[in-house]
């Protein structure tokens, strides 16, 4: 929901920016980027996430370490998200 609450955000952004006006390259380029950086953050959470939980399989971590990580990469994507949309 956040992710898509920041394209939207990032996108109306984009749109006020060009005030009406031809869309050249580089602008289409510039939003394009603007917009693909948006599920990185997830994108990187899910990472994480999953090599967390190889290394609980592994036994190389306790459970109770893999528990306050999924707890700390869900604060971390609101934060990340919250500070996009702002």
């Amino acid at each position: 929901m956040m992710l898509v609450f920041a394209l939207l955000s990032r996108a109306l952004h984009a749109w006020n920016r060009l005030e009406g006006q031809p869309i050249e390259l580089g602008q289409i380029v510039q939003v394009a980027l603007d917009l693909l950086i948006c599920p990185a953050p997830i994108l990187m959470g899910i990472a994480f996430r999953n090599l967390v939980k190889s290394e609980v399989r592994k036994n190389l971590i306790t459970l109770r370490t893999f528990k306050i990580c999924n707890f700390w990469i869900a604060l971390l994507l609101i934060l990340a998200y919250i500070t996009m949309v702002l």
